[in-house]
């Protein structure tokens, strides 16, 4: 059957909260004190609360349904955050891992996400109506795949180094900031740099103040490392 959590609730131990045919409804605050971790195993989890854990990790293994806006939060320290199926809803998404890792399993599809962990973990496509913004590391993990990474409708941020493995992969967005020396973007397979918009301009060099053109500024383009099949921007 499902389960659901309509009051908010606090664990002090590893928990797993699980239903092998059913569905799992996050109504209110899940909190993990001490050395509590937090599983949530169902066909599908609806979030529509927050999770946060002292340092502790956060794994729902199938898919997530976002009902609100929704934080998940292992703190500042080590706690990794899996999320292992499809991520959908028209909310924002924000993910702090510390200096733990992060780990998407399947593709993404909300109205914006931001990340905070020492590696973010992508085997699949990624898609926002708004911004994202990743701090920490980025790999791409799809492994010999066609991978994207879109904003329809705002930009994509990197803090921290990008690893495209050898995938081929797409960055979409309205501007897209890549990372810049000494942080650098890797990879073997082709890498395409898009606007979302066909009619917006592109700007390589230094930034234009007051453009809204998608900017690839000199740093940036010194981070691109050698060893991709191709590089395509446009």
């Amino acid at each position: 059957g499902n389960i659901a959590i309509n009051n908010p609730v606090e664990f002090k131990d590893p928990t797993t909260i699980k239903t092998p045919h059913g569905n799992i409804e996050i109504n209110s605050q899940i909190t993990g004190i001490s050395n509590a971790s937090i599983t949530l195993d169902a066909t599908t989890t609806n979030l529509n609360a927050n999770i946060t854990t002292n340092n502790q990790n956060i794994s729902i293994p199938k898919n997530v349904i976002l009902g609100n806006d929704i934080n998940l939060n292992t703190g500042a320290s080590i706690g990794d955050i899996l999320l292992g199926g499809t991520v959908n809803g028209n909310h924002n998404l924000t993910l702090n891992a510390g200096t733990g890792n992060l780990t998407f399993g399947n593709a993404v599809n909300v109205n914006s996400l931001t990340t905070t962990a020492a590696n973010t973990n992508i085997a699949n496509n990624i898609t926002t109506a708004g911004n994202q913004t990743y701090n920490g590391d980025v790999n791409l993990t799809g492994n010999n795949s066609n991978q994207e990474l879109k904003s329809n409708s705002g930009n994509i941020e990197f803090n921290g180094n990008v690893a495209a493995g050898n995938n081929n992969v797409t960055l979409t967005a309205d501007d897209i900031k890549l990372p810049e020396l000494p942080t650098t973007t890797t990879g073997t397979g082709n890498l395409t740099i898009q606007p979302a918009n066909a009619n917006r301009d592109i700007t390589l060099g230094n930034e234009i103040a007051g453009t809204l053109n998608l900017t690839i500024t000199s740093a940036e383009i010194a981070g691109l490392a050698d060893g991709f099949s191709s590089i395509t921007i446009g």
